[in-house]
């Protein structure tokens, strides 16, 4: 039973060392929509994703919300996500930056900003 628990530990660690998340978010604000574009490496892949969203949808939909949902209602939903907010304190946001821009020929606003774990492990892997 003692060397199960040896390695487990000694693979948790390995684990530890070597997790490494980070997301990239950019988006652009422009007249008629809102793109985003999220970039999330995880271990050695990358997923990416880019979603645009028109402010006609958006109106639509908060136009369809029902006046007698009261804001407890809805909370309800998202109750047992609170019990995850501990885990979100490994991560910090970097270089965040609000930028003019040109995009699909039209002017844009950006904001820019990583979100990366706040780990250290240079100290782990150089002793």
């Amino acid at each position: 039973m003692k060397i199960y628990t040896i390695i487990i530990i000694i693979t948790s660690i390995i684990f530890f060392i070597y997790l490494n998340i980070w997301f990239f978010c950019k988006i652009n604000f422009t007249k008629g929509f809102i793109n985003i574009y999220i970039i999330v490496k995880l271990f050695k892949h990358k997923f990416k994703i880019n979603k645009k969203i028109y402010y006609i949808n958006v109106a639509k939909i908060l136009l369809d919300i029902k006046e007698d949902k009261t804001k407890e209602k809805n909370m309800i939903k998202f109750k047992h996500l609170y019990k995850y907010r501990r885990y979100l304190k490994i991560f910090i946001i970097k270089n965040i930056s609000f930028f003019p821009e040109n995009f699909e020929n039209d002017f844009s606003i950006a904001l820019e900003f990583y979100i990366v774990n706040i780990l250290l492990k240079k100290s782990f892997l150089n002793g």
